[in-house]
């Protein structure tokens, strides 16, 4: 296996783990070339639709990388047979392998990915303004890595949802534990700072990775102020710790999140979603999710 299609968003346990707290179902796909997908389905089996779930960057895709471009051809294939709505959504390794596939839309979009490095070497890549900015915060706070303030940063990310007019999309008690988890089997490293006058958590980050070479800014939270900028630049020292060379900050498609992650001296790097829109009645029901999940957004309801 080819760490380019195995990272943590593929794991079939996460994937199944994750899929329960919305109450959608998974299914394993093994294509003939080697390549398998565990797919994430929502709605009645009549009317149901290939997802990719919230805190999810990418489709779960595992298999060795010399074949990865025929083995997604094929899983498209036969979701185009199927005649099931599907979004899917790759890796950049796996991005740049695929071109364009009959009957599917292909949407680009970016990441923001951050080099990892001493302390001192990532206070260096930021922004001039950044690195003034955590030189001047990074003496008022204590790090630590214990996970039982795993919820307390996954409020923290609630609240910044709740104050941009938004909800946090997963229910916070189940992805606190499934985060916990994720550290218990040594897939993901937690780490916080608190203020050092008070002890009050200010800044938590949980990042997925693959135990070899890169990390994923997965969950984090943080108070208004700069103890997430200095949280972001330990992060990355740890993760540099831990043998690790790459940090994505997963997402830049929002100008004002996309400035964010560049003041770390990140670069952008291209993936893409895959959509095809099926058809029959899963068509019908794909094409209203959109009006109906706005509406439960303004109205406040699950």
């Amino acid at each position: 296996m080819s760490t380019d299609c195995a990272t943590p968003f593929a794991d079939r346990t996460f994937t199944e783990e994750l899929s329960r707290l919305y109450g959608w179902r998974t299914r394993d796909i093994a294509t003939s070339v080697g390549l398998e997908s565990t797919l994430v389905e929502r709605g009645p089996s009549w009317a149901k639709q290939v997802v990719v779930p919230p805190l999810t960057p990418y489709t779960a895709v595992r298999g060795p990388a010399s074949l990865s471009e025929l083995g997604i051809l094929e899983l498209c294939a036969r979701l185009t047979a199927e005649g099931v709505p599907s979004l899917v959504s790759l890796t950049p390794f796996l991005s740049r392998r695929i071109d364009r596939i009959p009957g599917w839309t292909r949407h680009d979009r970016q990441t923001s990915e951050l080099n990892t490095g001493s302390y001192d070497d990532v206070l260096a890549a930021c922004s001039a303004s950044t690195r003034r900015n955590i030189r001047k915060s990074e003496n008022l706070f204590n790090e630590t890595g214990d996970p039982s303030l795993i919820s307390g940063a996954v409020s923290l990310a609630a609240q910044a949802y709740q104050r941009s007019g938004s909800r946090f999309p997963a229910p916070l008690d189940g992805i606190s534990a499934l985060a916990q988890r994720c550290v218990e089997r040594g897939t993901a490293c937690f780490l916080a700072v608190l203020s050092r006058s008070t002890g009050r958590l200010e800044a938590g980050i949980v990042a997925l990775h693959d135990g070899n070479q890169r990390a994923w800014y997965w969950l984090a939270g943080s108070t208004p102020g700069p103890a997430m900028s200095v949280l972001v630049v330990r992060m990355a020292a740890r993760l540099h710790g831990m043998g690790i060379d790459h940090f994505d900050l997963l997402g830049a498609n929002t100008p004002s999140i996309a400035e964010f992650k560049r003041r770390f001296g990140s670069h952008l790097v291209p993936y893409c979603h895959l959509s095809a829109p099926g058809r029959g009645p899963g068509m019908l029901l794909a094409s209203v999710r959109p009006i109906l999940g706005g509406i439960r957004q303004r109205l406040g309801t699950p």
